[in-house]
């Protein structure tokens, strides 16, 4: 992949790389406008439904990934999904989901500063095949599943 370059990264810290490079990678775009007040989080846990909200109404290109993403994770809340199929299901590259959360983190951080919390969990797991050493799996509680479909039913 051009202008890219392939380093390892311990497991336990990809998610925090990824916040990184998006505090480090400023692109400039209407999103970074947006007031930063608010908590993004709802007493019951996860994402409160107006940040829900901002999140669909983005344009970006790398938050249009994500919330696709939370289309899939949404349609099985609690169940762990790796990596690898989340990439079959979006029908993209490993490393255009790669930039999208990436571009998703500095998305975040300009929208509410420094907390980078994500509206889906993510953990870690020895990978199932060979070809790789470990496979990340993504998930939404039922709380975030419930609050994303109704943002998305009213478009």
């Amino acid at each position: 992949m051009k202008g890219f370059v392939k380093i390892p990264v311990p497991v336990k810290h990809v998610e925090k790389v990824y916040v990184l490079l998006g505090k480090l990678e400023e692109d400039g775009s209407d999103d970074s406008k947006i007031d930063a007040s608010g908590d993004r989080q709802s007493a019951s846990g996860g994402w409160a439904e107006e940040n829900l909200e901002r999140l669909s109404r983005s344009t970006k290109t790398s938050v249009l990934r994500v919330a696709k993403m939370l289309d899939l994770l949404s349609k099985s809340p609690g169940q762990p999904i790796a990596y690898t199929d989340i990439v079959g299901a979006l029908q993209i590259t490993r490393g255009e989901l790669q930039g999208a959360l990436s571009g998703f983190s500095r998305w975040i951080h300009r929208n509410w500063g420094d907390d980078d919390g994500w509206p889906m969990d993510v953990t870690y797991r020895d990978a199932q095949t060979g070809d790789q050493a470990s496979e990340s799996y993504y998930l939404v509680t039922d709380a975030t599943a419930n609050r994303w479909l109704a943002v998305r039913r009213r478009g």
